[in-house]
């Protein structure tokens, strides 16, 4: 009787103590991420999720410069972070006009993903930026991503878009 009370108080204890850690090593993970990209310029808020089987980092941008020097560095800080645990990286717009705006370009934005005719690409968002108004439309192109911002008045509005992995070998991609 007394060894199952001890195997009890054995087993409660290293349960309490495991989750206890889990939950520690959790929070410093965490807000040490939080802080490392806030400290990004551009970066206005940034909120973690791990409820399931891969990290949800929504991120929140304001007065971005350069798209996609923000947008790698955000990415490399979270992959030194995460180190080998898969992630999805969102950006969040608080403008409902301004998303609404950008369903109207969405079709022209994959379209040109998928035909490589980025040039005609940018006249469309031009085109879409003069019959808008908008004070600043720009689209950008790496060999990965293609880059959005949308700006009207105080308004702000940023995309970026993987772009095909037909031609490359490997499996789901992080970011």
């Amino acid at each position: 009787m007394n060894i199952k009370r001890s195997l009890l108080a054995l087993i409660l204890t290293l349960t309490v103590l495991f989750a206890g850690s889990y939950l520690v090593d959790s929070y410093k993970f965490n807000h040490a991420l939080n802080d490392d990209l806030l400290k990004i310029d551009g970066v206005e808020r940034v909120e973690i999720d791990k409820s399931s089987t891969i990290y949800k980092v929504e991120v929140t941008l304001r007065a971005v410069d350069n798209l996609i020097e923000v947008y790698e560095g955000i990415n490399d800080r979270i992959k030194e972070t995460t180190k080998d645990e898969r992630y999805k990286l969102v950006i969040n717009s608080d403008s409902a006009e301004l998303t609404e705006m950008y369903e109207g370009i969405n079709l022209a934005l994959y379209e040109a993903l998928e035909t490589g005719e980025f040039v005609k690409l940018g006249e469309r968002v031009d085109n879409f930026a003069k019959e808008y108004q908008l004070d600043k439309s720009e689209i950008k192109v790496d060999t990965d991503y293609l880059y959005l911002t949308l700006i009207k008045e105080k308004q702000e509005l940023y995309k970026v878009v993987k772009r095909s992995q037909k031609k490359r070998l490997g499996g789901e991609m992080n970011g």
